[in-house]
């Protein structure tokens, strides 16, 4: 009952704080010109696309598909409790919902990217797993929760740092110039609230308590990863 009571009223109060906010997304398109923007969201498992990212998918999505193409790339099936057959239908649905169009999503089964709370990934199969999206679908902006572990294994991303732009999910607490922020609307969080819906083997009582009071379910703040100097050539991209 306090989960049901929270999500209501929480949505409510973050509704009137975040409406002196401002969007800054554009930050992510005006670097291409006027080219169409493609951009790729790596996630480690289905619900992270909703739990953390559906104000930047939201706020991409709003924007003409000649201005911008949004793609997404789900590194393990979550299977770590033998749901590896109902968590894939259950992303491919909410990615439906949030907008992401059928054969621009895709979820990797990968037996060294294996859903388990204990696992370390190789951050080399990471690169290998994501380099071919990134050349085969003209990738030119790259997000993901993981870019700032990755940007360590830089002999492992060379190709990810040569061709497509790197952002982290950042904090309130970092000063980073030109973040682009996304801020969701009452009716964006509502797409959200039943994108995750779809998630129902996901939906014990600790996540109606996340989805009523996260902050991710409102706000996405960016920091652009740089790339080392070895690899840039002298010169980091900004």
């Amino acid at each position: 009952m306090l989960a049901q009571v929270l999500a209501i009223l929480v949505p409510i109060i973050f509704s009137i704080v975040l409406r002196n906010s401002l969007e800054h997304d554009n930050m992510l398109l005006d670097k291409f010109g006027n080219t169409t923007s493609r951009v790729l969201l790596v996630t480690a498992h289905p619900d992270d696309e909703t739990m953390f990212f559906a104000p930047t998918l939201l706020g991409l999505l709003k924007h003409p598909k000649e201005a911008v193409e949004i793609y997404s790339l789900c590194l393990s099936t979550g299977d770590a409790d033998g749901l590896g057959l109902t968590r894939p239908r259950e992303l491919a649905r909410a990615l439906d919902i949030l907008g992401v169009d059928e054969g621009k999503h895709w979820i990797v089964d990968h037996p060294d990217l294996k859903d388990d709370i204990t696992a370390t990934w190789d951050p080399q199969v990471i690169a290998d797993v994501v380099a071919p999206y990134i050349s085969q679908n003209s990738i030119t902006t790259f997000q993901g929760p993981m870019a700032p572990v990755l940007a360590k294994y830089d002999i492992a991303l060379q190709h990810i740092w040569h061709t497509a732009y790197v952002y982290f999910l950042g904090s309130p607490k970092e000063e980073v110039p030109h973040m682009p922020v996304f801020v969701s609307s009452i009716s964006d969080y509502r797409v959200a609230l039943h994108a995750m819906y779809e998630h129902w083997s996901q939906l014990v009582w600790f996540r109606w308590l996340y989805v009523g009071a996260s902050r991710y379910m409102w706000v996405n703040e960016w920091a652009q990863v740089v790339a080392p100097k070895q690899i840039a050539g002298g010169s980091n991209r900004q």
